[in-house]
């Protein structure tokens, strides 16, 4: 079921938009406790091209203390 929402996925230091949300369900109650946001194959794509590019590229695999903080 498609909801009214500003849900995003956050990609690559922006927020993306999604044209489709669905609800988020409490197991324990059955009540609906939020929105999230679906993607498709090309917003999966985009994140993990992101990550991807984030791990080779960012500086902090190299600082020991960056990834304990982070």
């Amino acid at each position: 079921m498609a909801l009214e929402s500003t849900a995003q996925h956050w990609i690559d230091g922006e927020w993306t938009g999604s044209s489709r949300t669905s609800e988020s369900i409490d197991p324990a109650t059955g009540e609906v406790i939020g929105t999230y946001a679906e993607a498709d194959t090309a917003t999966g794509q985009a994140a993990i091209d992101a990550a991807a590019r984030a791990f080779v590229e960012g500086t902090w695999r190299l600082d020991p203390m960056v990834r304990a903080t982070a």
